[in-house]
């Protein structure tokens, strides 16, 4: 009895969803989403329907499976009343299988077919190979054969099993190739296999009317999760005398159960996840040693997104008709209060799979300062640096740059804007047409008793060459210890005029170097303690 009660439950759950099909179900259409660092705002109208005269469900179906119901937000058209709204996953009507799926099944059946049909060949000419095998006695115990039979049967041994070794030859890599079609087609199927048999999001949203509604329509907001953007830049350098050209790509992916079909997309900087409340201090209390009350303390929650200032993008001059426009062409930069937002006039599609899309929504040139950065100490390689002031008009982002130089991909590097100071820097990669080296000057190197203390001397010849058909502007720097203890003493001997932070010890060289110029820098420094320690680290 209990099986029976747990079947007719089941029924009684079937058929509840399928009689709601009696009610007005109806396909939203996917039109806009504002798309977040982390979740997206998504922006459905429903095509024209008509809704009968008293209370009414309708279930509007295409909705993400990731919505949050707290933020559903529901308008329509028409003489009638929006009365409640309920969201939910509905594992009876899943998904569909798309075409995609159903072509890629059909095709894996047919290969299938034909590659067992050889597999049932090779296995009957395998399977007359053993018995051929098995079978080589001829006559019995007591019986001879005469020398013709014997050959005959030797010739009939021969040729059979030359034969089914040949077709099995032949038959080995027609199966091996349809093997290798059924595995590709496996793991196409698998990458695609995912979405089948998902569920559906709905939203069942009750209303009343008074009278019969012609036309009548809904729109419908709200935010779901497993959607993401970041930013990445894209840095060109043609020529060290030209501004750097800067491209602004967005990576956009989501797996929200359902696909961005041309929809106008629009991509913000602020995070809605982030706790919006204002961070509040709480009594600051001290006790005694071994006395640990409980004291609630709250997050520091001061990471909330920087105001910048607005920029336009400036409009495009008109290209001719033979050469393909770029999506950045249509995007807009907008300054929100806490955020900056980049939308896209023209349709878009981001399918429901997880995968990354890239998309170009900014392009711009930078005025800048071009100069190499060299640490002999630590690296034999010049660092091209692109130095920008007045940078904070462009609104960069924090985010990785891959760098391209003369066209030619270099590497990667990082823009961060999130700094204090006048000018940004942005590391562009090494040039290896800047020789460096760094060598001890052995002669300088000695070591001296005075009195209590012992004396030892260190010194560094740097010498920096320009291979390059034009001039450059470089730094070098280099730097000697610091004392931690008084008793220990420093001394700066030489420095080739460099400039010497005493407070870190750092030396610092900027100078011009023409082509095919070389200069040498030297720095000498002496460290004098007890003759009864020794110094580390020297």
């Amino acid at each position: 009895m209990k099986n029976y009660s747990f079947i007719f439950s089941i029924c009684l759950l079937v058929s509840s969803f399928f009689a709601q099909d009696q009610n007005i179900r109806i396909k939203a259409n996917l039109n806009e989403v504002t798309i977040y660092l982390n979740n997206a705002q998504l922006k459905h109208t429903t095509p024209s329907f008509t809704i009968p005269k008293g209370m009414q469900t309708i279930i509007v179906e295409n909705i993400a499976v990731t919505t949050l119901p707290q933020s559903i937000q529901i308008s329509g058209k028409g003489n009638f009343v929006i009365l409640s709204s309920q969201f939910r996953k509905n594992f009876i009507h899943s998904k569909s299988i798309s075409k995609q799926i159903q072509q890629l099944e059909d095709s894996l059946e047919i290969i299938q077919a034909k590659k067992d049909k050889l597999d049932i060949q090779f296995l009957s000419y395998e399977n007359e190979e053993q018995l051929l095998l098995a079978n080589k006695n001829i006559g019995g115990t007591n019986t001879g054969v005469t020398a013709a039979e014997l050959e005959k049967v030797a010739n009939f041994y021969r040729n059979r099993l030359n034969d089914i070794r040949i077709k099995k030859l032949e038959l080995q890599p027609k199966i091996k190739k349809y093997q290798e079609q059924i595995d590709l087609l496996k793991k196409q199927f698998q990458e695609l296999n995912n979405q089948k048999n998902q569920p559906i999001g709905e939203i069942i949203v009750n209303v009343y009317a008074n009278t019969n509604v012609p036309n009548a329509e809904l729109s419908i907001e709200y935010v779901c999760t497993n959607t993401r953007w970041s930013p990445q830049y894209e840095i060109r350098v043609e020529d060290l005398n030209k501004p750097i050209n800067v491209l602004l790509k967005a990576e956009v992916s989501q797996n929200t159960g359902i696909d961005w079909n041309n929809i106008r997309l629009h991509l913000s900087t602020s995070n809605p996840i982030l706790d919006n409340n204002k961070p509040e201090l709480t009594p600051w209390y001290l006790y005694v040693q071994n006395q640990y009350p409980k004291v609630k303390r709250f997050a520091d929650q001061n990471n909330l997104d920087k105001q910048s200032m607005a920029y336009q993008v400036a409009p495009t001059e008109q290209v001719q008709e033979t050469e393909a426009q770029q999506s950045y062409e249509f995007t807009q930069v907008s300054e929100k209060i806490t955020s900056q937002e980049y939308s896209i006039s023209i349709p878009v599609t981001v399918e429901n799979n997880n995968k990354p899309s890239r998309i170009d929504i900014q392009n711009f040139t930078i005025p800048s300062n071009f100069i190499y950065y060299a640490v002999p100490k630590l690296s034999d390689y010049a660092y091209l640096v692109a130095q920008v002031t007045d940078w904070t008009k462009y609104n960069l982002l924090n985010a990785p740059a891959y760098v391209f130089i003369e066209n030619s991909y270099v590497g990667t590097s990082t823009i961060n804007p999130d700094i204090a100071n006048d000018t940004l820097e942005i590391s562009l990669g090494i040039d290896k047409s800047i020789a460096i080296k760094r060598e001890m000057i052995k002669k300088f190197n000695e070591k001296k008793i005075l009195g209590n203390f012992r004396k030892e001397y260190r010194g560094y010849e740097i010498s920096v060459k320009n291979k390059k058909s034009s001039a450059i502007q470089i730094i070098i720097e280099d730097q000697i210890p610091i004392s931690t203890i008084e008793e220990i003493e420093v001394e700066l001997l030489e420095s080739s005029n460099a400039n010497y932070d005493k407070t870190k010890g750092k030396l610092q060289w900027k100078f011009t170097l023409q082509p095919n110029e070389e200069k040498k820098l030297q720095f000498k420094f002496s460290v004098k303690y007890p003759k009864d320690k020794s110094v580390s680290n020297l």
